[in-house]
């Protein structure tokens, strides 16, 4: 057999004294390219173009910018006086104030940038997030066009409907209830049913509508005798299945 010949090419790291790189530098300022410069004094090329680009500078030690940047300093400051007090913290309550001065700097940064804010996510099946492409909707826009004016309905919104259907919970959502300021455990007694019903819905692109189909969980019509079918809206119609 034949030895197998890697390609894999390993990148040194070059190592160089701040005295070679202020040479270069000089060499690169007076008309020689930075590639011959790095060459001639054996330094590196990326870092000898960061220092004359104003990026870095010789000697700064490489390490990331704070991420609370003048706030840290505050900090600091502050832990410093408290332990020349004699009253110093540890770690825990240390971080503790970090999230403080982290929740001051997102209500600032909501001011500075007014396009940032708090939204519920809508829950949306795996399926339907890969679907949800620019062109996968324009293909689904595109071929609903071509359906309509192949059956000549422009023109004609009442004939054009959707259909939907979604699943409801028959265990109700606590609402909010007014209670003593500093309570930690407020509950809201349920039946713990967590038995679900479908409701179908259609309406037209005139906005019109049709009565709602509900479905719900059973085998026979004798099960819809545990619903309460009288107080739906009017027209609504019912059937069961054994999913619900």
């Amino acid at each position: 057999m034949k030895p197998v010949i890697s390609t894999r090419i390993i990148k040194k790291r070059i190592l160089w004294t701040e005295n070679n790189m202020k040479l270069a530098v000089h060499a690169v300022a007076s008309g020689m390219s930075q590639r011959k410069a790095s060459v001639s004094f054996k330094v590196s090329q990326s870092t000898l173009q960061t220092i004359i680009s104003g990026k870095s500078k010789i000697g700064a030690k490489p390490e990331k910018k704070p991420m609370l940047g003048e706030l840290e300093e505050k900090l600091i400051d502050y832990t410093g006086n408290r332990a020349q007090m004699g009253i110093g913290f540890g770690k825990k309550i240390f971080i503790t104030y970090a999230a403080k001065l982290a929740k001051n700097w997102w209500q600032l940064l909501k001011k500075r940038h007014s396009c940032v804010s708090l939204r519920c996510p809508e829950v949306t099946a795996s399926i339907r997030h890969m679907c949800m492409d620019r062109i996968k909707v324009s293909k689904n826009f595109t071929s609903l066009e071509v359906l309509i004016q192949s059956k000549n309905l422009q023109d004609k919104p009442e004939c054009v409907w959707n259909m939907d259907e979604t699943r409801m919970q028959l265990e109700h959502k606590p609402r909010r209830v007014v209670s003593r300021k500093g309570s930690k455990y407020i509950q809201s007694r349920t039946n713990g049913n967590k038995e679900t019903i479908t409701v179908i819905c259609c309406v037209n692109a005139a906005g019109q509508v049709i009565p709602p189909h509900i479905i719900g969980k059973g085998k026979t019509v004798r099960t819809l005798y545990g619903f309460d079918t009288k107080n739906v809206p009017r027209g609504a119609t019912w059937s069961v299945s054994e999913k619900g």
